[in-house]
């Protein structure tokens, strides 16, 4: 009763007097029976487990079920020694402790004294979980220094994620199949919906979930993860499929260090297909085909034992002394370096059609201009005249009157040809460079025989021109061509861990961490004002160079010009999470309690322009006839200001948003027999929904009366813009109905095979955009305007030189568009809103092999 009281009065204090947070952990445990040479349980034995590595131990006493347990034991080895009169001292060595892994050790004891011989036994092959229903993959530090591992893949470095496919529950989230370590699924889970927790805390981010490879400190820096794929117990959540749960290396009593570095170099390579076809059409021809790929990726690192001065009377010992036993470092840096290049021919306005002059598509000599046009010319019309009564220009030469000074402004940014002809005339070589420097370091601290401190820092930050479709700058920065811009992403993972042994059967583990992602996207040509081009200063947001294309032609069509104009967006997103965590375990028994309490405070600041500059295209419909399809020239549209697609926007205000999440949970594991072993939990998730610090988050109503209208369908307010309040700062109703519960068994037949199987409740994290697609301005209707014209025919709707203003923000307004025009898109919020769920059960049978395998 005096247990139960306890437990009671502390579920009651952290609960209600300490407002602690995410209860998740990257420890481990060591459990077990104690018998003796009958099978009879042994009471009162003295059970001490001491980390080999750094000499920690913790001490703990059978009960009367001759059980013991090791909760939050950190991932490492250890031996255990267990003691009690009558029998002789027994040591188990090389006992290893997963993350996130449960090991139940059985111990026969052997009649005989204490003091006498020492009965040693090696449990190194001691591989099956047979306390636990989880599902579990553990990689440790070996395999990541030993299975190969590609550098360069989404995150244009090795990533750790990549051993995830280890395990057959996890597939590419596409439908190829392939190993994509930012989109992925874990036991037909949602994409982007797998919790990654480094040192017990998540890393979530709130843009996109878990585009992790992309932040994650080097595979080096890790100790071992366990990915943990269904019946994970109830301190876990927060997760549509999965758990992939990361400790960083520790320091140890000895030193240990490494130095690499992984080399690769075009001069290693044969040139490709696409190369020695590029190479057969120069003149001259190139010495080297091969497309330029040098990726560098090194590094070090070194852990041991803490060194202070010594400040004793005549420093007996030296001038440092250790503090082994009791102080640990370990310090990793990771430098990557990346020049990755394409060559390739492309076309670019030739020197006469810079000024005006199209008479080259006169020539029917010329092989690219017969394909044009069937073997005919290909004349060029007066776009200011209706479509089916224009008149060419004589000799193809555009007079000055027709010649718009914005399109002409834009051509002269284009290069010069390196070759003659209309056709793949400029010799480009692009190159994508990538600079990442990134660094961890970890101490570790035995603060009291009662009391274990761990703080953990990792930043990574990349520099580099990024893409969108695998694009390479083809032409000269800053006026280079569409899908290129200028990342710098910075990472920063705090974390802070305490463990608090109360009593040898009551701990307390408090986690503190914090992440915070600083990534910038900036268009190449940021700063430049765009109506110094011509364009009319409101038709624009004047900061950037405008986005040009000439699409529908085929690579091998004359017409296929080269875009320019960079990326369609430049922004700042800082992205952040304070994460407190704590709870605590209670062993009582054949019984072992944990429950604890789970808050996250995020912020996501955003800075976005989409379209900086406008975006416009040009085809040749705009100079020719509607009888004459084949005639008129992209360039000449472009020259002429004639727009065939054009899109403009404003964004008005730089969102806040904020999100907190809460989750509870209680979890008992019950050794019902030395086989058996029953696992209950309850969770509660009650998730986060977005708010703005300034309320300036509006959505769509289905169910509001309109009053410019007077019918259902209506913009709402979290500050009740427009005098339409929104029921909730969130705008969407949460759900408060997030009740998982956790039910799991694991049954040893015997030491080599078991049972286990499961069923529960888990709840998905809140993404924001369209499949979690990361959409980054949702609810700022009205905060936000733009324009999309889309073709009238081969009529050109507006002139570069005269393109209409974007239209004024107006957050209180309802409207929306015009009947007939293209309408962008809007965010509805239903009060119906429920979290994604998934019920997951699993029943599997376990067996190790033979031989090592």
């Amino acid at each position: 009763m005096k247990s139960f009281n306890l437990f009671v009065g502390l579920l009651l204090s952290f609960i209600l007097g300490t407002g602690l947070v995410i209860a998740q952990s990257d420890r481990g445990t060591v459990r077990g029976t104690v018998t003796d040479p009958s099978d009879a349980v042994v009471p009162n034995a003295k059970v001490v487990l001491t980390g080999i590595e750094n000499g920690e131990s913790r001490e703990t006493t059978t009960g009367e079920e001759g059980i013991y347990v090791f909760p939050e034991i950190k991932a490492g080895l250890y031996q255990l020694t267990v003691e009690a009169p009558g029998f002789s001292r027994t040591l188990i060595e090389n006992v290893k402790v997963d993350v996130q892994g449960t090991q139940s050790i059985v111990v026969k004891l052997q009649l005989g004294e204490v003091t006498g011989n020492v009965v040693t036994i090696n449990a190194e092959g001691v591989t099956i979980n047979a306390d636990n229903p989880v599902r579990q993959t553990t990689v440790d530090e070996r395999q990541v220094r030993e299975l190969p591992l590609l550098t360069g893949g989404e995150a244009d470095g090795r990533t750790p994620l990549s051993f995830i496919f280890l395990d057959s529950s996890v597939n590419g989230a596409n439908n190829s199949g392939a190993t994509n370590t930012s989109k992925f699924r874990v036991s037909g889970g949602q994409a982007s919906g797998t919790e990654i927790l480094i040192d017990g805390a998540s890393v979530r981010r709130t843009q996109n979930g878990t585009f992790f490879s992309e932040t994650a400190p080097s595979p080096n820096a890790f100790q071992e993860f366990t990915i943990s794929t269904n019946s994970y117990s109830a301190e876990f959540g927060n997760s549509s499929g999965g758990v992939v749960n990361f400790t960083l290396r520790s320091g140890t009593n000895e030193f240990h260090g490494e130095v690499y570095n992984y080399l690769r170099n075009d001069k290693f390579n044969a040139a490709s297909i696409a190369d020695n076809f590029t190479c057969s059409r120069a003149t001259p021809r190139p010495q080297d085909c091969r497309n330029r790929d040098n990726r560098n990726n090194y590094g070090f690192n070194v852990g041991g034992p803490i060194y202070v001065p010594n400040f004793g009377e005549g420093n007996p010992g030296g001038f440092f002394r250790s503090l082994k036993d009791r102080a640990f470092f370990f310090f990793h840096y990771e430098g990557y370096r990346l020049r990755e290049g394409l060559n390739r021919l492309i076309t670019v306005p030739t020197l006469r059609m810079r000024n005006g002059d199209f008479s080259e598509l006169l020539n029917t000599n010329d092989p690219n201009v017969r394909r044009i046009n069937g073997g005919n010319p290909v004349l060029i019309y007066d776009p200011r005249q209706p479509a089916d009564t224009r008149t060419a220009f004589a000799g193809n030469i555009i007079p000055a009157n027709r010649i718009d000074p914005a399109g002409f402004a834009i051509l002269q940014r284009y290069p010069l040809p390196t070759r003659p002809g209309i056709f793949q005339n400029y010799d480009a070589t692009g190159v994508r460079p990538t600079d990442t420097n990134q660094y961890t370091i970890k101490t570790d601290f035995v603060l009291t025989s009662k009391q274990r401190l761990t703080v953990s820092f990792s930043r990574r930050d990349t520099e580099r021109i990024a893409s969108e479709n695998g694009a390479f700058p083809l032409l000269p920065l800053p006026f280079t061509n569409q899908n290129n811009f200028v990342q710098n992403f910075k990472s920063n993972i705090a974390r802070v861990q305490h463990d608090y042994t109360i009593t040898s059967n009551l701990l307390n583990h408090l986690n503190i961490g914090y992440t915070f992602f600083d990534v910038a996207n900036a268009n190449t040509t940021t700063g430049f004002n765009t109506s110094t081009l011509g364009i009319p200063v409101g038709a624009t947001q004047n900061i950037a160079f405008p986005r040009v294309g000439f699409p529908n032609y085929g690579a091998n069509d004359p017409r296929n010009v080269q875009d320019i104009g960079s990326s369609f967006f430049d922004d700042q997103i800082r992205d952040g999470t304070l994460e407190l965590g704590d709870f605590v375990t209670y062993v009582t028994g054949r019984q072992t309690f944990k429950f604890g309490v789970n808050v996250r405070f995020a912020q996501f600041n955003v800075r976005q322009d989409i379209d900086p500059g406008g975006s416009f295209n040009f085809q040749n419909n705009q100079t020719t006839r509607n009888d004459r399809p084949n005639e008129g020239y992209p360039i000449a549209s472009l020259i002429t200001g004639a727009t065939e697609f054009a899109f403009n926007s404003n964004n008005s205000i730089d969102p806040a948003f904020r999100q907190l999440t809460q989750s509870y949970f209680i979890q008992d594991d019950i050794k019902l027999t030395q086989r058996l072993t029953v696992n209950i939990g309850l969770r509660y998730d009650l998730p986060g929904l977005r708010t703005e610090a300034r309320d300036r988050f509006r959505g769509f109503d289905p169910d509001v009366i309109n009053p410019a209208i007077n019918r259902r369908g209506a913009f709402v307010g979290a500050a009740g813009q427009g005098g339409l309040q929104a029921e909730n700062r969130t705008l969407a109703k949460n759900d408060k109905s997030n009740i998982g519960p956790r039910l799991g068994a694991a049954y040893s037949l015997d030491n080599k095979t078991v049972i286990r199987g499961g069923i529960g409740l888990y709840y998905a994290p809140i993404l924001y955009g369209t499949g979690g697609g990361g959409d980054i301005n949702t609810g700022t209707s009205g905060y936000n305007s733009g324009q999309l014209f889309t073709p009238d025919g081969r009529n050109a709707r507006f002139f570069l030189s005269e393109f209409p203003n974007i239209p004024s923000v107006n957050p209180n307004n309802q409207f929306v568009g015009d009947l007939g025009t293209t309408i962008l898109a809007f965010g509805q919020f239903g009060n119906g809103f429920r979290t994604g769920r998934t019920l997951q059960y699993t029943i599997d049978v376990q067996r190790e092999m033979p031989y090592n395998l």
